[in-house]
């Protein structure tokens, strides 16, 4: 693995969604069903502020490991009891493209998180949100990373089946769409 620089990669949302649906179909041997395309695209959705802070091709924010190369920069996590926001640098995976970013994203998804990839195969966002906290892929408090991705299915889900009147989610400065993406594209080369 190499240290690559922490860019912003910025994609469309139809890219992703035609990448995301392209890697699913190959990894699987049969295309997604338009809802659970919808709840894979929320969570990118939702932990890159709907690709504007994309970096490196990471599209879930994976920590070092699974990707080809890697890259750090400043971020936050939830720590303590309760929890509490706190900046802190990490190392997170990154790709050279948004294909072999696809390809990556759903098997890691498939093979360490199988509460979360079920409840994706049925549609239900969040109980894809509440798998993912079962082992340990965020820190965020539950209720508010579960409240994020079920306000991006929606714009996704019109996004997949293709209805052009979709829109970003209203959001409300507490949900962790919006914290996420705080103060991270200054940060960025």
């Amino acid at each position: 693995m190499t240290q690559v620089p922490a860019t912003t990669t910025p994609v469309t949302p139809q890219d992703l969604v035609a990448a995301l649906g392209a890697a699913y179909a190959a990894q699987m041997g049969h295309p997604p069903e338009p809802d659970t395309l919808a709840v894979l695209c929320a969570q990118v959705a939702l932990e890159t502020g709907n690709m504007r802070s994309l970096v490196c091709y990471n599209l879930g924010n994976i920590k070092r490991g699974p990707g080809p190369d890697w890259c750090s920069f400043e971020t936050f996590e939830y720590l303590g009891n309760p929890p509490v926001k706190t900046s802190m640098v990490c190392e997170f995976s990154a790709w050279p493209t948004l294909e072999s970013a696809c390809e990556s994203f759903v098997a890691f998804l498939y093979q360490h998180y199988p509460e979360a990839w079920t409840a994706a195969v049925h549609g239900d966002p969040e109980g894809f949100a509440r798998g993912l906290r079962v082992r340990g892929y965020y820190t965020a408090p539950v209720e508010q990373y579960a409240a994020g991705v079920k306000a991006w299915f929606g714009t996704y889900r019109k996004i997949v089946v293709g209805d052009s009147g979709a829109t970003e989610p209203e959001l409300a400065a507490g949900d962790a769409a919006v914290l996420a993406t705080t103060g991270l594209l200054d940060t960025l080369t």
